[in-house]
This record gives C-alpha cells, sequence and structure tokens, in this order.
C-alpha cells in the first residue's frame, strides 16, 4: 500500500494527503511513529478487504447457494487471517449448508460425527471473545437439536410407512388364507356330496339286484 505524506522537518509534523491528518513526529523514534502509522493504514486496509471477502462469500452461501465457491473463499480467509474468527464460523457454517438441517440430513451429512467442525471451533474459542464464542456455541446447539429433531422425525415415518406395509401384506395373507380355507370347504362339501350320491347309487343297484334273485 503506497501512502501520500508531506513531511515538514521544520514544524516536525507529517501530513497525509490521503485523510488530511496532520501528525506530530517525535524527537528520536520518528521511523518508528512514521512506520506506525503506515502499518495502521496496511491493517486498517487488509481489514477491510477481510470484510468484503468475507460478504462476498455469505452471498455466494446465502444467496446463491454455490457453497463450493462460498467454502473457497472462507478457506482462503483462514489462510490469511487465521486470528479472524469469522473464516473458521464461515467454514462450518458452509459445511453445515448454512445451518440447515434438513438439507444437512438429506445429502447424508450427521454433524455430530463431523470432526472438522470440532477443530474450528477450537479456532473460534482461541481467536474470538468470549461472548463470541458462547454465542456461535448457542447457535451451533441450536442447529444440532433442530437436526436431531428433524432426523427422529424421519425415521418415525420411514417407520410408520414399513408398518403400514407390513399390515398390508398382513390382511393379503389373511384374506388368501380365508378363500383356501373356503375353496377347501367347497372342495369338500363336493367330494362329500360326491361320495353320498355314488353310496345312495350302489345301494339303489343293489336293491334291484336282490329283487331280481328273487323272480
Amino acid at each position: 500500500m503506497s501512502v501520500n505524506v508531506s513531511i515538514d522537518k521544520k514544524n516536525k509534523m507529517f501530513h497525509c494527503n490521503s485523510c488530511g491528518t496532520n501528525f506530530q513526529i517525535d524527537e528520536e523514534p520518528q521511523n518508528h511513529i512514521v512506520n506506525n502509522y503506515f502499518y495502521s493504514h496496511d491493517s486498517e486496509d487488509n481489514q477491510n478487504k477481510i470484510d468484503k471477502r468475507i460478504k462476498s462469500a455469505d452471498y455466494y452461501m446465502i444467496k446463491l447457494k454455490n457453497y463450493d465457491r462460498a467454502r473457497d473463499i472462507f478457506e482462503s480467509i483462514t489462510d490469511d487471517a487465521p486470528d479472524d474468527y469469522r473464516g473458521w464460523w464461515g467454514l462450518i457454517r458452509v459445511d453445515n449448508y448454512n445451518l440447515n438441517s434438513r438439507r444437512a440430513f438429506e445429502h447424508g451429512l450427521d454433524p455430530h460425527e463431523y470432526e472438522e467442525d470440532t477443530e474450528y471451533f477450537n479456532y473460534i474459542a482461541i481467536t474470538a471473545p468470549k461472548p463470541v464464542v458462547q454465542k456461535l456455541r448457542a447457535l451451533w446447539d441450536a442447529y444440532l437439536r433442530r437436526y436431531d429433531k428433524f432426523a427422529l422425525g424421519e425415521k418415525l415415518e420411514e417407520l410408520q410407512s414399513r408398518l403400514d406395509e407390513l399390515d398390508k401384506q398382513i390382511e393379503k395373507s389373511q384374506e388368501d388364507m380365508k378363500k383356501a380355507t373356503y375353496d377347501h370347504s367347497v372342495y369338500y362339501v363336493k367330494t362329500v356330496s360326491l361320495a353320498a350320491a355314488g353310496i345312495a347309487m350302489l345301494m339303489i343297484l343293489a336293491d334291484h339286484g336282490s329283487r331280481g334273485i328273487c323272480f
């Protein structure tokens, strides 16, 4: 970064032509003060760049649903500014579809088993103020509860569907058994009727035969 500075050695001042501010130069550590000034401006410029990249990553993730591109940006932020917790939190969000429990479940993701999230949270605990850490932890825990509730609901729905299918199979089996029993009964009745008819016919023939002998 280049800064346009005018130095007034006589009055021991230097003037920033970029922001219009005058600064007093000490007797001895002149270079130290000037260098600190440059460092301050560089830090502010870098912070602005990080802010813009985070905003860009959020847009890719939230608006465009381009999670791969968002992750690339968040990863670059953690590389360039590992002391900025927002990069680590961004990775957690993007890896969990911006904490969307339904989408995570549908893509087969179980956040309880995602070890990288634990690692990222450790970095957040180091780089973020304690109130921020507590707030992000609360958001993460709420997401896990939503995930568990949704996953349980889906499993119960799947179980109920299987039970319904089993009931249909049992009902069909019972109907088949009733039909088989009915068919067997009909067959039995027909068989007995035919047997009775045969016996009756034999008796009639026997009776006629006896009469013939008498003649």
